[in-house]
């Protein structure tokens, strides 16, 4: 509910509810919350919890203000202060969505109890100490997996191909890995990805430069932001220091009525003078953007990729005594060239308007020192943006439907290993057995054509249907005879997405960035840049 409604559901339930008399004048909007806190209290048909009223009245009051902005109730605020650690939860550290009555596992945590314990993708949760979770909803089931540190939970799943088997793990602090993976792209040239800068992102990033650069003859870094939401400034303030002098500007904040606030580098930096290229896209949000936008403002590193998402809004997380607490947006960021980075503006939204871009009238360009034009309220716009093979609509669906999500899970249970990831390759023979697979399911995901017989059909009476009962079959064959054709037409693009997702399987995380570092476009550009160092130079205005 908006500000302005509720103080008017306020004013006229001051007016309207006469069940009991308050002689008090109402002067200050603070007496006529509580006034209307009283009223319902005493008033409203059932028995109300007013803490949990209260608690949904801020919630309702801060949230409107702009997307970033919350309130927490105590154990909100618990988990809040987990995930700036960069602690998920304690648990086992799945992912799950349900499927014919069971929790099924569809992703796993790098480094979790559950990968530790070789629990895998499209493993059916069948008990959880003892009891049968038949038709449980997700949410309950993740409660039951959460519990405290280092307790023990029993779990029995069924496993494709498999049959049933019994696992005994230990609960962790579930961690999003920071760096799930790096290593060198050629000769020289190291790839490091990095998730998010909560806990010690800093110190993450200089152990896999440390590593690359001791193991190899390392002359250049690739640095992947892409889907990086961000975390602690004050990592992203020691990240930029690894490659920016001491005493340098690397974001400011300016808070309302406030002078901009300067965030510096405090030490002399390790990797002054290593080539760096950036990699973002629309999902690098935040103190990523800060990385990036300060690594561009001094000349310092090239980005690659698509234009970052845009969040120039800074977070302070609020206590209120009693254990709540409101996450809410204080100031804006700005880069060392004072250029804010946020892309929306929201400053009306909680007068019930939408938000908007900020309009061309209101951006500046700025300059850098070697005259390299940039501007603000528009993100990070990468100095080379990367244009996309646009994905086709037979392997979208297929990405989408049960029979892939089931054969690679087959594929995975039947097979010991696999090649690295580096080196794998999803060959014509197991291209036939992934057919033969579709059969079986009779062709059971969706084509372009597919949509208006299902249309027609749901329109049909039962007479109809059972009349034209033949005629659709024949359809549904002809269908499947077009599936099968379109198959082995796009069978390059779906053998592509199959080996991907099959070292997802085997690899996990670590597995699944080695095997993008071969066939991802942003990475491959990137690498093609920063190995031409003259090309590198005159991006970054160096003669």
């Amino acid at each position: 509910m908006k500000i302005q409604n509720f103080l008017l559901l306020i004013v006229f339930s001051a007016v309207l509810l006469s069940f009991k008399v308050y002689n008090d004048v109402i002067d200050t909007k603070t007496d006529a919350v509580k006034y209307l806190m009283g009223v319902l209290q005493d008033n409203y048909v059932s028995e109300v919890q007013t803490e949990e009223l209260y608690h949904n009245a801020m919630r309702a009051a801060v949230s409107s203000l702009d997307p970033y902005c919350e309130f927490y109730d105590v154990e909100e605020t618990k988990k809040h202060y987990q995930k700036m650690q960069g602690v998920v939860k304690i648990g086992i550290g799945v992912f799950m969505f349900y499927r014919d009555g069971y929790a099924i596992v569809s992703g796993i945590n790098a480094g979790s109890p559950a990968e530790k314990n070789d629990i895998r993708v499209g493993d059916a949760i069948v008990e959880i100490d003892g009891n049968k979770i038949y038709e449980y909803f997700i949410k309950d089931v993740d409660q039951l997996l959460q519990g405290e540190l280092d307790t023990e939970v029993n779990l029995t799943i069924n496993r494709p191909s498999f049959g049933q088997i019994k696992k005994t793990i230990k609960r962790e602090n579930v961690l999003r890995k920071i760096v799930p993976y790096y290593g060198m792209l050629d000769d020289s040239i190291g790839y490091i990805k990095m998730n998010h800068f909560w806990g010690m992102a800093g110190d993450s990033l200089k152990f896999a430069i440390n590593k690359l650069d001791s193991d190899y003859n390392l002359k250049g870094v690739i640095l992947d932001l892409k889907n990086n939401n961000g975390g602690s400034v004050v990592e992203a303030r020691r990240i930029a220091n690894l490659f920016l002098p001491k005493d340098k500007v690397v974001f400011y904040t300016k808070a309302r009525n406030k002078e901009f606030e300067p965030n510096i580098t405090d030490n002399e930096p390790e990797y002054l003078d290593l080539p760096l290229t950036i990699i973002t896209n629309e999902y690098s949000s935040s103190a990523s953007e800060l990385v990036a936008g300060a690594m561009q403002d001094y000349d310092r590193a090239v980005i690659v990729g698509d234009t970052t998402f845009g969040k120039g809004l800074m977070q302070h997380t609020w206590n209120i005594g009693d254990g709540t607490s409101m996450y809410f947006t204080f100031a804006k960021y700005y880069t060392p060239l004072k250029r804010c980075i946020q892309k929306l503006d929201y400053s009306k939204m909680h007068l019930g308007e939408p938000e908007a871009f900020y309009t061309a009238e209101s951006k500046n360009i700025y300059q850098t020192n070697n005259n390299r034009k940039l501007k603000d309220f528009e993100a990070i716009v990468p100095d080379v943006i990367v244009e996309k093979t646009k994905k086709i609509d037979i392997v979208k669906n297929l990405e989408i439907s049960f029979p892939i999500f089931d054969f690679v899970n087959y594929f995975r249970n039947s097979h010991k290993s696999i090649d690295d990831p580096s080196n794998f390759k999803f060959s014509d023979e197991y291209f036939e057995l992934f057919v033969e697979f579709l059969k079986k399911e009779n062709y059971n995901f969706s084509i372009s054509s597919q949509g208006y017989l299902e249309s027609f059909e749901q329109n049909l009476s039962d007479e109809l249907k059972q009349s034209l009962a033949s005629d659709i079959q024949n359809i549904r064959k002809k269908l499947n005879a077009q599936k099968l054709k379109e198959i082995y037409i796009h069978k390059k693009e779906i053998k592509e997405s199959l080996e991907y997702l099959i070292v997802n399987r085997f690899y996990n995380l670590s597995g699944e960035f080695e095997y993008l570092t071969r066939t991802d476009p942003d990475i491959r550009k990137a690498l093609d840049l920063i190995s031409d160092r003259t090309k590198h130079n005159a991006i970054l205005g160096i003669n």
